[in-house]
């Protein structure tokens, strides 16, 4: 996750929430993968706890622009 934040940007490791949680940017832009987009869009159940952290992880991040999320998928 990449966030911009008054002419500064931050690079955080996704899967570590803790570097962005409870922060507010002007944009986020996020990278993630053609799978983890796919299980997004397509939703599942039955999920393990790692799984629905990271759904929780991806939560996170997307609600921490003020202005502008852009999603990369790769």
């Amino acid at each position: 996750m990449i966030a911009l934040c008054r002419r500064r940007y931050g690079v955080s490791n996704f899967d570590k929430p803790s570097g962005y949680r409870g922060l507010d940017f002007q944009s986020v832009w996020i990278c993630m993968s053609e799978d983890l987009y796919g299980r997004v869009q397509t939703g599942q159940t039955g999920l393990s706890a790692k799984e629905w952290e990271s759904l929780t992880n991806l939560h996170i991040a997307l609600t921490r622009a003020k202005d502008e999320t852009v999603i990369t998928v790769s």
